[in-house]
């Protein structure tokens, strides 16, 4: 093996997609030629995924691994285990985080390299460079390294195009399910910069792959993967109309027949683009998902976050979109925003309510809980406005994302000075109340349990009343122990499991 790379666990153990893994090794397999091996948290208990790395780290030169932010904890902790093994593995971190928090990043006693800028280049250059043994770490582009105690930054990588994923790379459980669902990348970047999120810091404006060399891999792909569902995994697969007629010539040329899901902006809901019409075309060629980052309820928070929507049009867009039996909406949302009142937190619930009145089955992710990028607009406001101080190195980024902290969900601990303290339970577990409302009452133990809860979300909703939130917080301060004994339950099987393995060498 030439290089290893690790992405963190997200719990997701069937589907996970670890992109920004996921493409670099793919760029060091099909066009490098390197022997590349991917090991996916999500998959492995963490005895199983230690012991993979006991096995690979005692010889392997180069470890690349991404991180957001949210993974501190977890990564910490791979890498201290790693350099415990082989303390000459040399470790490059990538992802999110080490692209937002570079030099702090590299500081950090275990993690030899930094790549701050799209990382396929930079990885191959750097592994070339250490296996001539010459250490010329000035030569790699887009590396930040160590240097007698300073920390260096080389010049920016150029970009090395588009080439065809590896999906050998994942591992078995994933690719077990391509035949019922596989995720396909058309294009990177986005050329929106909403204030809040990572483009706006990284600033990669939108590349789209060209569509003949597109069309030949979802060929290859349907013919060796025959998939039910495609999901078009872009931040915005319709930035391009010109470019989505062409997809939709071609699926019918084609005759596909797969399903198909993508993200899109609510904002190109218009008569010049998407309209109820060219919906219906969409839905002709099996459409079955399209996925909006709607963000708030309130026209003030949208315009501050520059999400150049309107709410009145997203509306529009729901109505419309709920009268297609086969597309199905998803919506995203997040509260607790520097500056958002309780009542803009109410408008957003407002919005989702009027989401579900028209389309019961829509997927609604959050209002997750705001968390804080460093870098970018919004960011430097926070600072200057509310006096935040962000950690100062990564293991006290690792401490703030203790998940024994908050089992619920990464960050839902941390507190913000901008939001008063009698709103703040609700900012941090609104999603709560939406994922209880939508739950299915069917006669078994666990709903009969939480019935109740279930009963009083839905009313909670209809009835727009977000005050006195006694039952959410006796469902938070009962559910929060079940899940820790059920942390505790899977630590004994994760442990059975490596006792079989080992047993079994």
């Amino acid at each position: 093996m030439d290089i290893l790379l690790i992405t963190p666990d997200h719990e997701n153990t069937k589907n996970n997609y670890p992109w920004a893994a996921l493409s670099v090794g793919s760029y060091l397999s099909n066009v490098k030629k390197y022997d590349i091996k991917l090991l996916d948290g999500s998959v492995y208990s963490k005895p199983e995924l230690y012991d993979r790395l006991k096995q690979y780290c005692k010889s392997v030169k180069l470890v690349g691994i991404s991180c957001m932010s949210s993974d501190t904890f977890y990564i910490k902790g791979v890498i201290d285990y790693i350099k415990e093994i082989n303390s000459d593995s040399r470790i490059i971190m990538g992802g999110p985080h080490a692209r937002l928090q570079p030099e702090q990043t590299c500081l950090y006693k275990n993690i030899d390299f930094v790549s701050y800028a799209e990382g396929e280049y930079t990885v191959s250059q750097l592994y070339e460079e250490i296996k001539s043994g010459n250490n010329r770490y000035d030569k790699v582009p887009g590396l930040i390294y160590k240097e007698n105690g300073k920390v260096k930054r080389t010049l920016p990588p150029e970009p090395v195009g588009f080439y065809d994923i590896d999906y050998g790379l994942l591992p078995e459980s994933t690719r077990q399910t391509f035949h019922e669902y596989i995720q396909v990348l058309t294009g990177r970047g986005c050329s929106f910069r909403c204030t809040f999120c990572f483009n706006s810091v990284c600033g990669q404006s939108w590349q789209g792959r060209p569509m003949e060399d597109l069309i030949n891999e979802i060929d290859n792909i349907v013919s060796k993967y025959d998939p039910e569902v495609i999901y078009f995994r872009d931040d915005n697969f319709f930035l391009s109309k010109t470019r989505i007629e062409e997809f939709m010539s071609y699926y019918r040329e084609r005759k596909y027949r797969f399903k198909w899901r993508a993200n899109c902006y609510a904002g190109y809901y218009n008569k010049q683009y998407i309209t109820f019409d060219f919906l219906k075309k969409l839905e002709e060629i099996n459409c079955e998902t399209l996925k909006f980052g709607m963000e708030s309820g309130s026209q003030r928070v949208l315009n501050a976050l520059k999400k150049k929507i309107k709410v009145d049009n997203v509306k529009r867009l729901v109505s419309d979109l709920s009268k297609f039996k086969k597309i199905q909406g998803n919506y995203s949302f997040m509260v607790g925003l520097p500056g958002e009142t309780f009542e803009e937190y109410k408008e957003t619930m407002a919005l989702i309510k009027y989401i579900l009145e028209r389309e019961p089955d829509a997927f609604i992710i959050g209002p997750n809980y705001f968390r804080i990028y460093p870098g970018g607009t919004l960011y430097d406001e926070i600072k200057t406005q509310y006096n935040y101080f962000e950690p100062k190195s990564f293991e006290e980024w690792a401490i703030k994302y203790n998940p024994e902290k908050d089992l619920l969900s990464f960050g839902k601990h941390i507190r913000y000075p901008w939001i008063p303290q009698k709103y703040e339970f609700f900012a941090q577990y609104a999603d709560i109340i939406v994922k209880l409302s939508k739950k299915s009452i069917r006669k078994d133990l666990r709903v009969i349990i939480a019935l109740p809860f279930i009963l009083l979300a839905r009313a909670r909703i209809k009835y727009e009343w977000y005050e006195c939130l006694y039952d959410l917080r006796v469902f938070v301060a009962l559910y929060k122990p079940l899940l820790k004994f059920k942390s505790k339950f899977k630590s004994i099987i994760d442990g059975l499991k490596v006792i079989q393995v080992e047993t079994t060498k």
